[in-house]
């Protein structure tokens, strides 16, 4: 879940449930820069609810029940060096509920907001 910060969401047991809608900005850009051929543009909204746990007692005190995010996507699909197909995404997501840091009693932590920054080869 992109709208926490890595390591918050702990345990040897995960479930998730994301919904996505994307949608095409810009079609057939054919546009060079570098070596990047740029193809498309996409924008998406996501929300995403899941929960880590390990299933002992210390899953109550830790407060280890749903979490919630939401963000949004910019996504460029484009083709690097004329045969590899690449997708550059920036990300920004928000986590909606507190965590607890690693030990009982410790303070809860807002999420704020996290950007994602994703350079990788598209197969789809």
């Amino acid at each position: 879940m992109k709208g926490y910060t890595y390591y918050s969401l702990e345990g040897s047991r995960a479930a998730t449930l994301n919904v996505t809608y994307r949608s095409p900005l810009l079609t057939g850009i054919a546009r060079q820069v570098g070596p990047l051929y740029l193809d498309k543009v996409y924008g998406a909204v996501y929300a995403d609810v899941g929960r880590a746990w390990y299933g002992d007692s210390m899953d109550r005190i830790l407060k280890r029940g749903v979490k919630r995010d939401i963000g949004a996507q910019l996504r460029f699909d484009a083709v690097s060096f004329h045969i590899f197909p690449t997708r550059v995404s920036l990300d920004a997501a928000y986590g909606l509920d507190t965590v607890p840091l690693q030990q009982a009693g410790d303070p809860e932590e807002r999420s704020g907001w996290k950007v994602y920054f994703t350079l990788l080869f598209g197969y789809l």
